[in-house]
């Protein structure tokens, strides 16, 4: 028997409705039922479904009944010219109404039938193709990390590089550690101090500047290296080249100048912040960030305390720094071309169009996931493909300190995906590393959450999102998807 979304198994909701439920079981079920949307219409479905049948039962007689009302006909019918026959009476008596009515209602029972399959037929939605890089989701992990306040866009450039294309490198036992720096005691920033200087950041692309970002991870498989060549003019933006170990080119991109962060997300970030000056990067006087997160996440920014740019980032989870970028060689005075190369904006072309979280939020009436809240994260961005009736939704769940992404996509997951490990218990493909990608089906869905955080945070976050048998593709699955959607339409 399927499960709704909310867990609850339809075999109950029958037994409740047919009063087969024991009193505490009864009581607890018909509480849930009540502010459930889900048990709700299925209630209203299996109610409509059990009047069909028992309208249709009235409408057609019993077999078994047949003889006896012959020959009682027969029997009333009886007289001299019809003793000793059974079907007399029916032969002298024309049926005016009595014909006729089982025509009818068996005729209106298979119009209401068709009526109910035809609109849960065409309200449902296509079938998806099959999604065969749920890998790709990574690529929208990067768009969300470079929007992110203080979110560095040549290390979203990295990630957006083509998988396998960066450098990989183990120490002679196999060990791996990423260097930190070291935070030297200073003085403490205000708020309002914090708010001015990262507000300065976001708007250091005014600075000319050119420099060599470098970025580490730290993955299973060992320390993955990439360096990301940056150049930055006034008026136009930032144009970054990722390059692998070889030094060769792997991937080129352009983010156009302007405001990114929203004065009121600085101002939240400011408050879930502590900063400290006296610090030093590559020659520069600098500020350190800190910020604490869920999971034992913590982050670090360190800003040039002059112009506001980001000299480096790390990410520790329980202790060990797992991420670090920043500048190995920095120019702030540096001569720059008259025009940058307007390269294909790729940290973008997957970002599709933005939409409230108020309308994110409403899409969960119409059969798409999105909640305010998942494993202690806040929902702070959404993006769809369309504004009222997205193909593909994109959340990103934030903390000051990390955030996870949950893409939703009409499709199907192949028997097999290259460099992702299936988990039978979960049913899901995990793909371990910068970042972590797990991938699985539910019904005729496609759900990947994607983010850099603790296995305990990323597995409660997909444990909260829809995990239904996989559809079928039969004509009762097909209607009751359709007929789900209609409903949120409707009631939503």
């Amino acid at each position: 028997m399927m499960r709704l979304p909310c867990g609850t198994l339809e075999s109950h909701l029958s037994a409740l409705l047919d009063d087969a439920l024991p009193g505490s079981a009864r009581e607890r079920l018909s509480a849930h039922s009540l502010t459930c949307r889900h048990c709700t219409r299925a209630l209203a479905d299996l109610r409509l479904a059990r009047d069909l049948v028992r309208r249709q039962a009235r409408v057609g007689a019993p077999a078994g009944d047949l003889a006896q009302r012959l020959v009682a006909i027969g029997a009333t019918g009886a007289g001299a010219e019809g003793a000793g026959d059974p079907l007399a009476g029916l032969r002298r008596r024309r049926p005016v109404m009595a014909g006729p009515a089982p025509r009818v209602g068996a005729l209106l029972v298979l119009v209401t039938l068709a009526l109910v399959t035809g609109v849960g037929w065409v309200a449902a939605p296509q079938p998806g193709t099959e999604v065969a890089d749920p890998g790709r989701a990574r690529v929208d992990y990067a768009g969300s990390a470079a929007a992110a306040v203080l979110g560095s866009v040549a290390t979203a450039a990295a990630l957006s590089a083509p998988s396998g294309s960066l450098a990989l490198r183990r120490d002679a036992a196999g060990a791996t550690e990423i260097p930190s720096l070291p935070v030297v005691p200073g003085r403490p920033l205000t708020a309002g101090e914090v708010a001015v200087l990262v507000q300065r950041s976001d708007q250091s692309t005014t600075e000319v500047h050119r420099g060599h970002w470098q970025v580490q991870a730290l993955t299973g498989a060992g320390l993955l290296e990439a360096a990301v060549v940056v150049a930055g003019r006034p008026g136009q933006g930032t144009e970054l080249r990722v390059r692998d170990g070889a030094g060769g080119e792997v991937s080129a991109s352009f983010v156009a100048a302007g405001d990114r962060w929203d004065p009121h997300a600085v101002a939240e970030f400011a408050g879930q912040v502590v900063g400290h000056r006296g610090q030093v990067v590559v020659g520069r006087a600098a500020v350190v960030l800190q910020a604490d997160g869920v999971g034992e996440v913590v982050r670090r920014w360190w800003l040039d305390e002059t112009t506001g740019v980001l000299l480096r980032t790390e990410t520790r989870v329980a202790g060990v720094l797992v991420e670090a970028a920043g500048y190995t060689d920095l120019d702030l005075a540096a001569s720059a071309p008259e025009f940058l190369s307007h390269l294909e904006p790729s940290l973008t072309r997957l970002a599709a169009e933005p939409m409230s979280t108020s309308a994110a939020l409403s899409l969960d009436q119409h059969g798409w996931f999105c909640r305010q809240q998942v494993a202690g994260l806040d929902l702070v961005a959404a993006r769809g493909d369309q504004q009222d009736q997205p193909d593909r939704l994109h959340l990103t769940y934030a903390d000051a300190a990390q955030q996870v992404v949950v893409l939703q996509q009409p499709g199907s997951l192949p028997e097999h995906l290259p460099g992702f490990v299936h988990d039978p218990v979960a049913d899901v493909w995990v793909r371990s590393g910068w970042p972590t990608v797990i991938t699985w089906q539910s019904g005729a869905t496609v759900f990947s959450v994607v983010g850099v955080a603790p296995s305990p945070v990323l597995s409660e976050v997909v444990d909260s999102l829809p995990h239904q048998a996989r559809a079928g593709g039969t004509l009762l699955d097909r209607v009751r998807s359709g007929w789900e959607r209609v409903g949120g339409l409707v009631f939503g």
